[in-house]
């Protein structure tokens, strides 16, 4: 009888200890929902690298020009310590073709810049100078003296031809030459001036 009234005891005794774990010494602390897996961060933007810009120039154009008819070729960029060649955006946002005027015209590929400038020409004239009827000696240069501007103030290239009794010929002749002289800006508007040089 004893054994019997041992074995129920013990018996009560794990199912209070089996309870008191269940009920009594467990871990109440509430524990946060799962969250869920965040998202795969999207990739940073391209990094913009310093380049080194080649080919830019200034324009030098008629007013009848446009952005379109502006020739970019050889104008490219490379990356510092890189490969290959890259494309360079040309910007002429600025110039107000068919308007006379000096205009600035931005390059750019990644965090580089280069500034230049479109010249838009009207149909002004270059001005030559010192082109006058004179006496001159023999083998003179029928270029002493003479010098042309165009509408910008830029310096123009002066070419002349000489003529004696309406004949083409290489250098000045003694006696009477009529020389011309022809100025063209870059625009292609060209000025002529025909004088009289007279060689004793």
């Amino acid at each position: 009888m004893k054994a019997w009234k041992r074995l129920i005891a013990l018996v009560a005794l794990v199912a209070a200890v089996t309870l008191a774990m269940l009920f009594g010494c467990a871990d109440k602390t509430s524990k946060p929902a799962p969250q869920p897996t965040p998202e795969v961060p999207k990739p940073p933007a391209e990094i913009e690298y310093d380049y080194v810009i080649t080919g830019t120039r200034d324009f030098y154009v008629s007013a009848s020009a446009t952005a379109a008819s502006l020739d970019l070729s050889g104008i490219y960029a490379t990356r510092l310590n890189g490969d290959g060649k890259y494309d360079v955006s040309a910007d002429f946002s600025a110039v107000e073709f068919g308007t006379k005027g000096k205009y600035t015209a931005v390059y750019s590929c990644g965090n580089s810049k280069i500034e230049k400038y479109v010249f838009v020409y009207d149909k002004t004239l270059p001005v030559i100078a010192g082109a006058v009827s004179k006496t001159v000696s023999r083998g003179a240069n029928p270029l002493d003296g003479v010098s042309a501007t165009d509408q910008f103030g830029f310096s123009v290239v002066v070419s002349y031809s000489i003529e004696v009794g309406g004949v083409k010929v290489s250098e000045l002749q003694t006696g009477r030459n009529d020389v011309t002289y022809v100025a063209s800006d870059l625009a292609g508007n060209a000025a002529r001036v025909t004088v009289a040089l007279n060689v004793a």
